[in-house]
């Protein structure tokens, strides 16, 4: 008998951590989902106070270095844009991570202000799918919301492990008798 309330106490306890563990992982992932939602609104409104023209990436080139053996690189990119002020074309060119993902003939927007004779300030934007608005093109937000769908799994994983029927063990575990018939090889219930 005291078998058989040890193991209860051990399944209640594991069921318990297992809630805690799946409720730090999900409130994990609103904090993270919500970051990234505010900075996305946040970087969205940026443009508000700057002009914009569209440009094209004319050029797309990776740059390779070594630090030590290791080996790295970096994407750089040449869009041309025509500010409204100006009739002449102009060229951005700017490395970041995230214009690894982008390619020669994709349209950006590009955001600057004005000071008289040049353009200054100068950042690139492109659409996103999340807040329907154009964001600056030198920040990933969707890896952010990678990690928290991963975390969320895990979570739910947690709450789906409560649900599992757990093994029994010991002596109240029910048990089948099989016996196998010579001739034939086949397994028999006993009962």
């Amino acid at each position: 008998m005291s078998t058989q309330n040890n193991t209860q106490i051990k399944d209640v306890s594991e069921k318990k951590i297992n809630v805690v563990l799946g409720i730090i992982h999900i409130v994990i992932v609103l904090i993270i989902a919500g970051t990234n939602l505010y900075f996305r609104f946040t970087d969205a409104r940026k443009g508000d106070s700057f002009e914009y023209v569209e440009g094209v990436i004319v050029k797309r080139e990776e740059k390779y270095s070594y630090i030590g053996r290791r080996r790295t690189s970096d994407t750089w990119i040449t869009v041309r844009y025509t500010p409204k002020e100006e009739e002449r074309k102009r060229e951005y060119i700017g490395t970041d991570f995230s214009y690894g993902f982008l390619y020669t003939g994709t349209r950006l927007r590009v955001y600057y202000k004005y000071d008289g004779s040049n353009p200054k300030d100068v950042y690139l934007a492109r659409y996103d799918w999340l807040v329907k608005d154009y964001l600056p093109a030198d920040k990933s937000y969707n890896i952010p919301l990678i990690v928290a769908g991963i975390l969320l799994i895990i979570g739910i994983y947690y709450f789906v492990d409560i649900k599992k029927p757990q093994k029994r063990s010991g002596k109240n575990a029910p048990r089948a008798d099989f016996t196998v018939d010579p001739e034939t090889g086949k397994l028999h219930s006993s009962s």
